[in-house]
């Protein structure tokens, strides 16, 4: 029987550059879009599964090699060439984007018992940089970064503190780094404090 209640949402897609049918950037729509629109369609349930429910926003360090400057009106990239499309950029977009989430949905659930965080995971021993192989200096760099790089259970630590730790109940708009709150990228900041409504 599937339960009628969701307490914790956390979410993690990463995805590399090229575009969908619906004409939208790749990382945009899979790492952004389709999780909000996943996270809206389960917002009635996680609002009736008790007074500490959590939607845990997994974004990333990458967020600060975002394009700068940072215009919404750019988000799909179509302003670049194939050959020039600067990926690493655009998925610091769209790891910005979530973040820039966490401060919209907490806006839209400040009367609710629905909590919204965002965090870095570190730095995984994942196939995170696969959309990069034809990229010598990406691929060149991730071997050496894997020396340093946790493992898949070192990776969910932070993860599974903002989801479950006891103490974190009613916390709301901070970004977690290594399990403890971090500074996101002035440009996050920036902008969450003109506006987000319209993302």
């Amino acid at each position: 029987m599937v339960s009628p209640f969701l307490n914790i949402l956390e979410r993690n897609i990463v995805l590399l550059p090229e575009y969908t049918e619906d004409g939208n950037e790749t990382m945009f729509q899979v790492n952004y879009l389709s999780q909000l629109l996943l996270t809206f369609h389960l917002l009635p349930v996680i609002k009736r599964s008790g007074d500490d429910s959590r939607v845990i926003l997994v974004s990333s360090y990458g967020h600060n090699f975002h394009s700068t400057p940072f215009t919404v009106d750019k988000i799909q990239g179509k302003q670049h060439n194939t050959g020039n499309f600067p990926r690493f950029h655009y998925y610091g977009n769209s790891k910005l984007y979530q973040i820039l989430q966490m401060y919209f949905m907490n806006r839209r659930l400040a009367e609710s018992n629905v909590c919204v965080l965002s965090l870095h995971p570190g730095l995984v021993d994942t196939e995170v940089t696969r959309g990069f192989q034809d990229n010598s200096w990406m691929t060149w760099g991730w071997k050496i970064a894997r020396v340093f790089s946790k493992s898949s259970a070192e990776g969910a630590e932070c993860t599974l503190n903002a989801a479950i730790n006891p103490a974190l109940k009613g916390v709301r708009d901070v970004y977690y780094q290594d399990c403890k709150p971090k500074n996101t990228h002035d440009d996050a900041r920036t902008v969450n404090n003109k506006s987000t409504t319209s993302l």
